[in-house]
């Protein structure tokens, strides 16, 4: 079992196209059996890095560069 922690999906990045989420106000974790998961290494950055959008300060981008999973 792993215990993840859940985001709030945010659309798509206008500028780069990454994934964005937002960590609820409320942190919330699931447990999940491991067998339902795969690798897939990520880095998480902040969206707004240098902090000028005070709407967009919470946003995270998923920079994701993997191979999709094998059916």
């Amino acid at each position: 079992m792993l215990e993840v922690q859940i985001y709030d999906d945010e659309g798509k990045s206008a500028v780069s196209g990454n994934a964005l989420v937002r960590i609820p106000e409320e942190q919330s974790t699931e447990l999940v059996p491991i067998g339902n998961c795969y690798q897939l290494p990520i880095a998480m950055w902040p969206h707004d890095l240098l902090g000028q959008d005070t709407q967009k300060i919470s946003l995270l981008e998923i920079i994701d560069r993997n191979q999709d999973e094998d059916a």
